[in-house]
C-alpha cells in the first residue's frame, strides 16, 4: 500500500463483514462486497467491481454478525441499509485476485 492522505474526522471501528451494494440510478445490480470499518461519516470496503469517486450507490448489510474489535461497542454501529458516495477508490490483491477497495461517506446524516 501506498502512503495516503487521512482525510477522516471521525475513529475508524474495524468491522468485517458481507454487504451488498445497489444500483441508485435503476439499473438491476447486485454485487457482494466486504466491509473493512466504518465511522460516522462513512465505510471502507473491497469488492470485485470498481467504482469511481462520485459514484452514489445503495449498500444494504446482512443482518449476520459482524466481527468488530472495538472496546467501545456502542461507538461501533454499522448502519443496516445506507446510501453512500464513494469518494476514493483503489486497486489492490486479494488471495491472488484484483480487488478494489473504497472509501464512501453516508450521503444522509444518521
Amino acid at each position: 500500500m501506498g502512503n495516503y492522505i487521512e482525510k477522516r474526522i471521525s475513529p475508524r471501528h474495524p468491522v468485517t463483514g458481507p454487504i451488498t451494494l445497489h444500483s441508485t440510478i435503476g439499473t438491476p445490480m447486485n454485487i457482494r462486497a466486504t466491509v473493512h470499518n466504518c465511522s460516522e461519516e462513512g465505510i471502507c470496503f473491497s469488492s470485485g467491481r470498481e467504482f469511481t469517486a462520485g459514484t452514489t450507490i445503495l449498500f444494504r448489510a446482512s443482518n449476520s454478525g459482524y466481527a468488530c474489535t472495538c472496546k467501545d461497542r456502542d461507538d461501533c454501529l454499522l448502519r443496516s441499509i445506507s446510501f453512500v458516495t464513494v469518494k476514493w477508490c483503489r486497486e489492490s490483491q486479494e488471495d491472488g485476485r484484483r480487488v478494489y477497495e473504497m472509501g464512501a461517506i453516508y450521503t444522509l446524516p444518521h
